[in-house]
């Protein structure tokens, strides 16, 4: 079997909504921050402003940062209109989002070609996500809906010292607004064509003693953007065509809340409580047959046909009113709903000359999906996945400096997930099903410390960074696998794996050592060496005992970067540039089973290893106060050292999965006119760009992801006085050229007669909104 359906399986809910303050992304506002709607473009001095991270968990002006980072503040959101993390596709160089196979509110996120090869609970992603500091441990429910961003980070490259597990590849930290205190806040309202909806709130409510609160929430739909055909009246076959249940497919409707407490006794001390739910409520996207081969169980004019007559339905994809459509049909009952809730306190003390700091997080999730995979109207090939997820995580750090010339970070982690997951699928007909379940546990704990010293030496140009991190962890898992008889409810004989359980231990060390040097205050120069560790774990949806019971072990990532940052022309002109050489050990890819004990699956192993190499340049330019550029380019360059399947090693007939040798961004921020009275009118255009790439290992045209060219636009005339606030008018329009390529796929392989069905984009989507600010 060339591949499996199942490295899609339980992504969960992976839909950023882009604060319920804000509604748009700069697209390429490079590690600078893009004005918030209606400010000034320039800073006081006439140049770009300036944009304060937290990269190194200390804030710290974006420039004067060694670290490879893509930053956008409040006002870069603002400017464009972003509802999902595929939205961001693009806007950071060598930084790719996917959405997962057919799932809806699913994203499979890639850093400089780190690659998960089975995004599902028992597998660790490979970029860390921090929101607020909290970590959040699983690809499934990543990215949940989050009200009010302040700022959104991506740092590329290994950040295993400070933020540890599994940033193998980088990490993201999203940091939210915190109640002011004063009373303000916002309502937003938009729609747009195939009957989408979105309704946002925010209230900043007045302090009350030593209380500042503030309450969000949000609304935002819209109906499928696929039509799905009607069963066929004269579709004849062993299995009969089932009738269509979904009229349209690839539709959301998301809700969200989010309370944020902030308790402030004295000015040296703060509590923020922060409690955030979102629901999804959404119809999986088209599954698009695109092939058969000829001569297989499912082509009439083999001599092995088996009698169900998918050639029929293997039809090149066209544009059909509203939506895509081939004639083909998904006839499942398909749905996916996601649940996400978090409680998270974070305490902070600041002394003299240290600020200590406590991070307490809980969170929960329940999702469930069901998928037709078959992209036909018969019952061939489907599975319902169902994961219950906690995670409860600690944190205590220290944040300091010596003298003049030393500042340092040190902490401890503690960190403990899992969740079961429930599995069935159904192949060929509904006279049987797999029953297939398996749960996942870790426990994890971490200690840390990260050194910056300015020695005097070099007029205090050169700033050394050391630091250290030390993992520990366990991982469980426990499953069971057996073919049962549908009408009876009954296993068909002896399990094929009887209720198994395993339990291993884990530990990485993630070093980092960084070298600047500051040629002028206006450009840096940087060299680093880093580690990125991703945890080991089990194969939890394995097939044979064996493999249940061996685990695969932990990835190392050891990463070798040059870069500089620097302004020119009076702060008009930024360019960040970056090389990187990346040597990934240990990798844990998919090793192909085949279909067995009636189910496909697919193996995680550490099967090979790879070098990757690359460059990254971002470019910021303000020529004139009104016209705002913006540019980035990313190349990816790399290959398999080894990679050993069934005891050969294939490394010639592999890919690097989520690798495409260049991405590309332009943007372009236009200002025609500022006026007390009227406001501001701006248009914002924005091309992104990506090579073709495989979303696996395996070389198939039916793994193979299209190139892609977007145009987005926006529109939009802000800051009109009314009354005591102001309102902000906006046009947008995505995919405003009405592109479409294919973003997923999926080959079942030869021994399922060549079956392989594709995912595409969306198609044009457009729409009108207005916010009022008081």
């Amino acid at each position: 079997m060339k591949g499996s359906c199942f490295g899609l399986r339980g992504l969960g809910r992976n839909i950023l909504m882009a604060g319920l303050s804000t509604t748009a992304l700069s697209t390429h506002s490079l590690a600078q921050d893009a004005p918030p709607s209606g400010a000034e473009t320039a800073s006081e001095s006439g140049g770009l402003t300036d944009i304060v991270v937290t990269a190194q968990r200390r804030e710290q002006r974006l420039q004067d940062v060694p670290v490879a980072i893509t930053a956008f503040d409040a006002g870069a959101l603002e400017t464009r209109n972003v509802t999902t993390l595929v939205d961001l596709e693009g806007l950071a160089p060598n930084t790719k989002f996917t959405t997962g196979g057919g799932y809806v509110a699913s994203t499979v996120i890639s850093i400089r070609g780190g690659y998960s090869p089975n995004p599902v609970p028992y597998n660790e992603p490979p970029s860390g996500m921090y929101v607020d500091g909290v970590y959040i441990g699983k690809s499934n429910g990543q990215l949940f809906a989050i009200a009010d961003l302040e700022s959104v980070e991506v740092l590329r490259g290994p950040q295993g010292t400070l933020f540890g597990r599994n940033a193998l590849s980088g990490a993201f930290n999203i940091v939210t607004k915190k109640p002011t205190g004063e009373w303000g806040g916002y309502v937003k309202a938009g729609f747009g064509n195939f009957e989408q909806r979105s309704l946002r709130v925010s209230l900043d409510l007045p302090r009350f003693g030593d209380f500042s609160v503030k309450l969000s929430g949000l609304i935002d739909r819209h109906e499928g953007y696929i039509q799905n055909a009607a069963t066929p009246s004269d579709a004849p076959s062993v299995i009969p065509a089932r009738a269509t249940t979904n009229d349209r497919l690839d539709a959301t409707n998301d809700k969200a809340g989010r309370i944020a407490v902030r308790y402030q006794p004295t000015t040296n001390f703060t509590m923020d409580y922060a409690f955030d739910y979102s629901r999804t409520r959404a119809v999986p996207r088209f599954s698009q047959l695109l092939n058969v081969d000829q001569g297989s169980i499912f082509d009439q004019n083999s001599p092995i046909y088996a009698g169900i007559p998918l050639d029929d339905f293997v039809l090149g994809l066209k544009r059909s009113g509203r939506g895509f459509s081939n004639g083909s049909v998904n006839n499942e009952d398909l749905y996916e709903r996601v649940k996400v809730s978090g409680h998270s306190l974070t305490a902070t003390l600041d002394l003299e000359n240290v600020t200590l700091k406590s991070i307490t997080a809980y969170r929960e999730m329940d999702w469930t999906a069901s998928m037709d995979l078959d992209g036909s109207p018969y019952p061939i090939a489907s599975i319902i996945q169902t994961f219950d997820y906690h995670a409860f995580s600690q944190e205590l750090q220290a944040i300091g400096k010596i003298g003049d010339r030393l500042n340092y970070t040190a902490g401890l982690f503690f960190f403990d997930d899992g969740g079961p997951s429930e599995n069935p699928q159904q192949f060929f007909g509904d006279a049987f099903y797999t029953d297939s379940r398996y749960s996942t546990s870790s426990t994890a704990y971490a200690v840390y410390s990260q050194v910056d010293w300015v020695p005097p030496i070099l007029d205090d140009k050169l700033t050394l960074t050391g630091g250290i991190r030390f993992s520990w962890e366990k991982k469980g898992t426990k499953r069971y696998l057996a073919t049962v008889d549908s009408a009876t409810g009954n296993p068909v004989g002896p399990p094929a794996i009887p209720e198994t359980k395993a339990s291993s231990r884990f530990k990485g060390v993630t070093p980092t050592i960084i070298a600047k040097y500051d040629v002028s205050d206006d450009l840096n120069v940087y060299a680093k060496y880093a580690q990125g560790y991703r945890s080991g774990g089990f194969s939890g949806d394995a097939t044979t005992l064996q493999d249940t019971v061996t685990p695969f072990k932990s990835e190392k990532l050891y990463s070798y970067e040059i870069g500089l940052k620097g302004r020119f022309f009076d702060g008009r002109l930024s360019i960040n540039a970056d090389y990187f050489w990346n040597q990934h050990r240990r990798m844990q890819l998919l090793v192909f089973t085949g279909f067995q004990a009636g189910t496909a699956a697919t193996a995680i192993r550490n099967a090979g290893s790879a070098d990757i190499h690359g460059l990254e340049v971002e470019v910021q330019a303000l020529p004139v106060d009104w016209l705002r550029l913006s540019g980035s380019i990313g190349t990816l360059d790399g290959k398999y050292n080894s990679f050993i399947e069934n005891g050969v090693d294939v490394k010639d007939d592999r890919v690097l999965p989520s690798t495409p040798k260049l991405t590309g961004s332009a943007s372009g921020d236009i200002r025609f006119f500022q006026s007390d009275r009227y406001g501001e009118l701006h248009l914002v255009v924005d091309y992104t760009h990506q090579d073709y790439n495989y979303n696996t290992p395996t070389i198939s045209p039916f793994f193979a992801n299209d190139a892609q060219n977007i145009v987005d636009a926006n529109l939009r005339l802000t800051n009109i006085p009314a009354g005591s606030g102001t309102i902000e008018m906006g046009l947008w329009a995505r995919n405003l050229f009405n592109t479409f390529h294919r973003t997923w796929s999926i080959d079942f392989g030869d021994s399922f007669g060549g079956l392989a069905v594709g995912y595409y984009n969306p198609p044009r989507t457009y729409g009108f909104d207005m916010t009022y600010r008081f």
